[in-house]
């Protein structure tokens, strides 16, 4: 992504990337190459947030590591399903740190340009 020029000219317009997207609930048992998950990773740690939360943290697995988890997961939900808890709120009722003053500096900084 070296060459912006290059970027931008292969880049959909706005209109093309909602109209052309879809979900694919299906999935091929080939694995997914390390070089792809970082290449993925680095594009989406560009995309925005609301008030600039920055909520994510993202850990990768494969191999024996993601089995021994996937398997350990479905045991947990198995034995008692009353455990699952929905996605996490969005916007929590209370802001902590680091959210806080990321939420609060990008409040004033919009209201500065105004």
């Amino acid at each position: 992504m070296k060459d912006h020029d290059s970027t931008w000219k292969a880049a959909p317009t706005v209109s093309a990337a909602i109209t052309t997207r879809h979900s694919i609930r299906r999935f091929l048992s080939t694995p997914v190459s390390r070089t792809q998950v970082e290449q993925i990773l680095a594009l989406a740690c560009r995309s925005p947030s609301g008030t600039n939360m920055q909520p994510w943290h993202v850990w990768v697995l494969a191999g024996e590591r993601k089995r021994a988890l996937s398997s350990a997961l479905g045991v947990a939900h198995d034995q008692d399903p009353s455990t699952w808890q929905p996605e996490h709120r969005y916007y929590p009722k209370e802001f902590k740190e680091p959210y806080r003053s990321r939420r609060r500096k990008v409040g004033w900084d919009l209201y500065g340009l105004l």
